[in-house]
């Protein structure tokens, strides 16, 4: 069996050559880091099975937590007003975690002397990613329209390169806590502002948001890193929590009357930030069934407006939430309520004690994690639906990169 299963990933230059080709890949077609990750982690568990009989074991603590969230989601079909959607989500969001959790147990147990060789070519895909990134959105896409035989006249919209913009600004953050160890503290600060200027140039507005504040947590936290870590993990458990409160309080910012003072996008964000909160009354302890937020409901008086210029009030729609309500944790309340707003809070202080995460001897490394963590959960609360496979999949893509980190621990 060990002799005809595929030995590429498992080669000394395979995996390399793999994390090399990410961040190009999630530029111009991040759809397919789903069935990459998935393969990997199947095919890497499957040699590492049959070359050293070697089993991956979650801890109890990991498989419970997963067991009580999934459970949850599922049990939601009873009274899930999508029960199609809620299944096929379900399903399918557990058959990518564990191919996700397989492949990041993989990565953790090599040996150091592959990791550190995976890091140093992901470094060199990094900066390919990031040229093929500005190039793409400062020049209208000519790779693409090149490689789709597509005109200069036709009509290509870049939003398809914020999640590029968005996976090479995390894994940036996690490349250079890789490398802190190496990297003068003066020259720190410039290749930070290096990674800002690659996100300006790629005009994708949540990922720059995301990233200046990452970048202020940084700075002012720097020097307390030692403990800054156990302030964030509380921090963003609470964020899961209170967040219904926290939007019902940013709803005003939605109406009409401020469509003078806010971005389009920014407008609209808070309109349907604050329609979900009052949502979220409706069923606040169990929610509306996982995968809800596709087919939610509304009436016509519901609808977002917005003042334009010459004075008339626009509509946008008959639907205020299209696919979902861009901020994770509304949606984990809206679709699965309290009880699974608790268990996904649980699920990222679970996540956030891996190994050892934060070391306390090395600052710029120990801050740099937290940066990445901070642009991560920020991106989830502005940008995309957390049920999204190309979006899920990054987060044990970003898991199997901080696997690579010297002197973590395995877990």
């Amino acid at each position: 069996m060990q002799k005809i299963l595929p030995r590429t990933l498992s080669h000394k230059l395979g995996l390399p050559i793999f994390f090399f080709l990410l961040p190009t890949i999630s530029v111009f077609s991040s759809n397919a880091l789903v069935p990459l990750t998935v393969i990997a982690g199947v095919t890497l568990a499957l040699h590492d099975y049959f070359r050293y009989r070697s089993i991956p074991r979650p801890s109890k603590q990991t498989l419970v937590l997963a067991g009580l969230f999934f459970g949850w989601a599922f049990l939601s079909w009873f009274w899930s007003i999508n029960p199609e959607g809620t299944l096929k989500v379900t399903s399918r969001l557990l058959a990518l975690s564990v191919c996700g959790w397989l492949f990041v147990q993989a990565i953790d147990h090599r040996s150091q002397e592959i990791k550190n060789r995976i890091a140093k070519y992901f470094l060199y895909g990094l900066v390919l990613g990031a040229a093929a990134l500005i190039i793409e959105a400062q020049f209208d896409a000519p790779i693409t329209r090149l490689a789709k035989g597509l005109s200069d006249d036709e009509f290509l919209n870049l939003s398809r390169l914020n999640r590029g913009t968005t996976f090479i600004t995390i894994s940036g953050w996690i490349c250079l806590a890789l490398y802190a160890q190496q990297i003068p503290k003066l020259v720190f600060p410039l290749l930070v502002a290096g990674l800002l200027g690659i996100l300006m140039l790629a005009h994708s507005e949540s990922t720059l948001i995301s990233m200046g504040l990452s970048i202020v947590w940084a700075v002012v936290f720097y020097a307390f890193n030692k403990w800054s870590h156990h302030l964030l993990k509380y921090i963003l458990a609470l964020s899961i929590l209170m967040m219904p409160l926290i939007t019902t309080l940013t709803a005003p910012l939605g109406e009409p009357e401020n469509s003078y003072n806010l971005h389009t996008s920014a407008h609209h964000r808070f309109f349907i930030w604050g329609f979900v909160s009052d949502k979220i009354l409706e069923a606040p302890l169990i929610g509306a069934g996982m995968d809800a937020s596709r087919v939610y409901p509304n009436t016509e008086e519901e609808v977002y407006k917005r003042i334009r210029s010459d004075g008339y009030i626009t509509g946008a729609g008959d639907r205020v939430i299209s696919l979902h309500p861009h901020n994770a944790p509304l949606q984990i309340w809206l679709e699965l309520g309290l009880i699974g707003a608790i268990f996904a809070a649980l699920c990222v202080l679970n996540i956030l004690n891996w190994g050892n995460l934060f070391p306390h001897d090395n600052a710029l490394r120990n801050i740099s994690i937290q940066a990445a963590i901070i642009t991560t959960i920020l991106m989830t609360m502005l940008g995309y639906g957390i049920w999204q496979n190309k979006w899920f999949v990054m987060f044990y893509l970003f898991s199997a990169l901080i696997a690579l980190l010297p002197g973590r621990g395995k877990g």
